[in-house]
């Protein structure tokens, strides 16, 4: 056995505006409501097709980078790589009684808990192969709740407050993401498949992604596309 006696867990949101706020710092120009339908090169420029609200516009650049989730579906040329999401839920309760009022860490095994700075508690989650749409799932809800009560008793017995469903993408035949230039392009690449390990793999490989793209022939074998 393997006791760990801290715990941590990550805002995912807050960590994300934390990105977007250093990139505009650094002088990337962050746009949102904007989605991707087509992509091609034109000389030494990535060229891409989008959409703005309806106004159908086009966009260059030196090299494109592709780090489509749930938004792959109906991109031939993506979803002939292989991709499937696997749809998860998390769900939000109040924190039970029988619980007591001391302190609560992060916990994780059976499913994972964690507490919140408003006093519920945020359990997740989930993960189902066939779906037809993002609603959640209420025999997922009690699926998640009767777990994470092996850790924490009580949470079967309280009311949901929040329930959110999301999508991971990751490739059929392995759990590993893939990066580099899609085929048959030298500027148009993709960083994609994180599943649901992104928040590990996704920091680990941006930090060796200028190499990459320098010289393609270094992306480790597990990863390259």
């Amino acid at each position: 056995a393997m006791l760990i006696p801290d715990g941590g867990a990550i805002d995912v949101p807050a960590m994300v505006h934390a990105l977007l706020d250093a990139a505009t710092d650094r002088g990337a120009t962050v746009e949102t409501g904007v989605r991707v339908t087509g992509w091609g090169e034109s000389g030494r420029k990535a060229v891409l097709e989008v959409d703005r609200d309806g106004s159908p516009g086009r966009s260059t650049a030196d090299l494109a980078l592709l780090c489509l989730g749930q938004g792959y579906p109906g991109l031939d040329p993506l979803e002939d790589l292989g991709l499937r999401g696997i749809k998860g839920q998390t769900v939000t309760v109040q924190r039970p009684a029988a619980s007591d009022r001391g302190d609560l860490i992060p916990m994780s095994g059976r499913g994972y808990v964690v507490p919140e700075p408003d006093g519920t508690l945020t359990c997740g989650s989930s993960y189902s192969n066939d779906f037809d749409d993002l609603s959640p799932e209420p025999e997922q809800t009690a699926y998640i709740l009767d777990k994470t009560s092996k850790m924490l008793p009580g949470i079967d017995a309280m009311e949901p407050l929040d329930v959110r469903a999301g999508v991971r993408v990751k490739t059929e035949s392995t759990n590993l993401p893939i990066v580099g230039p899609m085929p048959g392009r030298d500027r148009i690449w993709t960083l994609t498949a994180l599943g649901s390990k992104g928040l590990l793999t996704a920091p680990m490989l941006s930090l060796e992604l200028p190499g990459y793209l320098r010289d393609p022939a270094t992306i480790p074998e597990p990863v390259r596309l």
